[in-house]
């Protein structure tokens, strides 16, 4: 399985919000038991990855060169280098059915150069 081509799949086929639907913890979708099993490196990653997509999900792909957001007193942080090493690390956290089943569903095997792709 290679999380950098499952990555450039949630950007092509715009697929943020249904992963951050499988990445929150109370949703039906969470895989409590591949969450559970993680180490605290994975479990970092994830968090990390989740709240990058969320930054995404909530200000667009534009703001992505941007590390934070300020809106008032809040700060909103981006965080690509996790998000990267989340891929690379193969998606932990993630069921690896919903993975297998992104795979299938739009044919990640063919997705060709994913160099051209911008990053999320």
């Amino acid at each position: 399985m290679n999380g950098v081509l499952v990555i450039a799949a949630i950007r092509k086929f715009n697929l943020t919000a249904e992963v951050l639907d499988h990445m929150d913890e109370n949703s039906a979708n969470f895989a409590h038991r591949e969450y559970a099993i993680l180490d605290r490196h994975s479990r970092l990653l994830f968090m990390k990855a989740k709240a990058h997509l969320q930054f995404v999900a909530d200000y667009g792909p534009h703001w992505v060169k941007k590390t934070e957001i300020v809106l008032g007193d809040q700060i909103h942080k981006n965080y690509p280098e996790y998000y990267s090493a989340w891929g690379l690390y193969k998606l932990p956290g993630l069921s690896k059915f919903y993975v297998l089943d992104i795979y299938d569903k739009y044919n990640i095997a063919d997705l060709g150069d994913i160099s051209d792709l911008p990053t999320p």
